[in-house]
């Protein structure tokens, strides 16, 4: 009976930690619901400029990014904001990276929202750099069109 109870009281303890973790994960979504334009867009070695002044549309755990009046992609956001740093998994369903997923890390300042990605199959950013890395994508997106 005891080992029931013991087990009852984890369960219960892990379902509340994921339920917590979920609550401020749609609560994070909700801040970056509306559209956002890309300020700087950094990549790799050497850094290139890309996509500056693309906008991008979050609705819900989807985004749809467009250049130039075009749809140059889209996907899925999944957010971690209990993690230090907040962690971002993008899954792409348009555009250069379709079917992959890039790992990455953010912030989230007022109007400001900064992504590090790691390109696919690398490691996670593990903090924030003020330039992009040999196998990063620097996003610096403020809200609104400019």
């Amino acid at each position: 009976m005891r080992l029931f109870s013991l087990t009852l009281t984890a369960g219960l303890l892990l379902a509340t930690a994921v339920s917590a973790a979920e609550d401020a994960a749609r609560n994070e979504l909700d801040k970056l619901k509306g559209t956002w334009t890309i300020t700087s867009d950094e990549r790799g070695s050497p850094p290139v400029a890309k996509e500056k002044n693309a906008r991008v549309i979050v609705a819900g755990n989807q985004f749809t990014t467009e250049f130039q009046d075009k749809i140059i992609r889209k996907g899925t956001l999944k957010l971690d904001p209990t993690q230090n740093p907040k962690a971002i998994d993008v899954t792409y369903t348009e555009g250069e990276f379709k079917g992959k997923s890039l790992h990455g890390i953010y912030t989230l300042e007022k109007d400001t929202w900064t992504i590090c990605y790691s390109l696919p199959d690398e490691e996670r950013p593990k903090e924030m750099p003020k330039k992009a890395g040999k196998k990063q994508i620097l996003l610096t997106l403020r809200r609104g069109i400019p």
